[in-house]
């Protein structure tokens, strides 16, 4: 029996406390789609990741316009041809289509893993951002707006961060 009167105090006692820490803490809230909008992000790691890959962008075109080249001549020289050259021909076709969609793959995954790595840039530098805007206004919590219905202009951050992260100039 005195355990349970014991554990009865600890858990009043617990509930209690955590009653006064929520009376004591402050919400705030970020509306991270304004942020990257207002910053056009998505236009900036678009055009750093063209710029970035179009050396084998380019490289790539000029496999497929010598691909498109070298079928065509094969189609109309097909007729003329012994076996032995048809067969050297279509290998070097197929070589050649293989190596375009190598190249392709391998492009593909370099991009998004760049994509990725941008993404996680921009969202560290938002959440130092989230952070020093929450220690300076004296928020002990922030979630992102979409995770309530309804949020008091009060509670919104948004402006405080992102002013923030133009300051630091990393954006």
């Amino acid at each position: 029996m005195r355990k349970i009167i014991v554990g009865g105090l600890f858990f009043f006692m617990l509930a209690a406390s955590s009653l006064v820490s929520a009376a004591e803490m402050k919400l705030g809230f970020v509306d991270v789609t304004v942020i990257a909008d207002k910053l056009d992000m998505q236009a900036k790691v678009e055009k750093k990741l063209k710029s970035e890959f179009a050396d084998r962008q380019e490289e790539i075109a000029g496999k497929v316009n010598t691909y498109k080249k070298k079928a065509e001549k094969y189609q109309q020289d097909m007729d003329l041809m012994d076996d032995a050259a048809k067969t050297k021909a279509e290998r070097e076709l197929a070589n050649l289509q293989r190596d375009i969609q190598r190249m392709q793959v391998e492009l593909q995954e370099d991009a998004t893993g760049r994509q990725q790595a941008e993404t996680k840039k921009f969202l560290d530098i938002l959440n130092s951002a989230v952070t020093d805007a929450a220690k300076k206004q004296g928020y002990t919590l922030v979630l992102h707006k979409n995770t309530a219905l309804l949020v008091d202009d009060n509670m919104d951050i948004t402006l405080s961060v992102l002013d923030i992260m133009k300051n630091t100039g990393k954006v």
